[in-house]
């Protein structure tokens, strides 16, 4: 079972993967494009550690349904080995969207909507949860953010890829979530 996204930019001699749930991956995937370039070779949405097996049994409706148990993520390469990069990225993620929220992100709700970083190395953990650790004080609440080895990955259908840039969004008047958005913390 594959747990890189097969259509993401991505050289294993190059590139190290990290993959986001933090609600509503449109929105994620509109701030990371948006706001941080530096470092990132690939962005994909997809659906992250979940109860179905095959891609092929897998829908969107099942996701927002909850009973896929998959939250929407966001696949993110970057340099390979770049500590500070990742460090960084996982700053970044902390300030887009809500980390205290537990299983939803504003008007979202559901397991499909929780805060976790699924790391694709041991390595990554130890800048994970320092940056957890940086973070924990800037919020009132808690961070209930999930850190697990990520073990199922699947892209998201393609009419979501890019969604914020999308005809589709247009023509659906689409508004951005109000918990995606940069916080000054």
């Amino acid at each position: 079972m594959s747990v890189i996204s097969p259509t993401i930019k991505y050289d294993p001699s190059k590139n190290d993967i990290i993959t986001f749930a933090g609600g509503c991956f449109w929105g994620t995937e509109r701030l990371f494009k948006r706001f941080y370039g530096h470092g990132v070779d690939g962005l994909k949405v997809g659906y992250g550690i979940g109860q179905v097996d095959d891609k092929e049994s897998l829908s969107y409706e099942q996701v927002c349904s909850g009973e896929a148990d998959y939250a929407e993520v966001l696949q993110v390469s970057y340099h390979k080995g770049d500590q500070a990069i990742l460090k960084s990225l996982c700053e970044f993620f902390f300030k887009v969207h809500d980390p205290t929220s537990l299983n939803s992100q504003g008007d979202d709700h559901g397991r499909q909507y929780r805060s976790a970083i699924f790391y694709h190395d041991e390595s990554q953990i130890q800048v994970i949860n320092n940056v957890i650790e940086e973070f924990q004080p800037k919020w009132d609440n808690k961070i209930v953010t999930v850190v697990e080895k990520i073990m199922k990955y699947f892209d998201a259908e393609d009419y979501h890829q890019d969604y914020s840039e999308s005809d589709l969004a247009n023509e659906k008047n689409w508004i951005p979530c109000e918990t995606h958005f940069v916080r000054e913390i």
